[in-house]
């Protein structure tokens, strides 16, 4: 199977009691920001997961901050949050910078 192929099968198997197998790499959509069909790589001990985003900024509106990006690439329509929060990271090779952490709902696609 080719990984970046998007009529590949992936390793998703639905068992009797509705439990669903993941293998490492499924297609999902993020239905939210208009996102739907992308192939993303499962981490099962993550408590959040990365996309790139280009254009990352926060804006102060009537007193409110919000931050605006744009997911994946410049050709994705912008989104704006108010629920967000900053956080510092670190590489192994001890670079730092800033990500932000914002909540969206993403579908395994079958």
């Amino acid at each position: 199977m080719s990984r970046n192929n998007p009529n590949d099968q992936r390793s998703t198997q639905r068992l009797k009691d509705e439990r669903v197998i993941l293998g490492c790499q499924e297609w999902v959509s993020i239905p939210g920001w208009g996102i739907k069909r992308i192939l993303a790589k499962i981490d099962t001990g993550a408590y959040t997961g990365a996309i790139h985003c280009e254009e990352v900024k926060v804006v102060t509106q009537k007193g409110q901050e919000f931050l605006t990006f744009k997911p994946l690439n410049k050709r994705q329509p912008a989104q704006k949050t108010e629920i967000f929060r900053k956080l510092a990271v670190k590489s192994t090779s001890g670079h730092r910078a800033v990500r932000y952490v914002v909540p969206a709902e993403i579908v395994i696609n079958d």
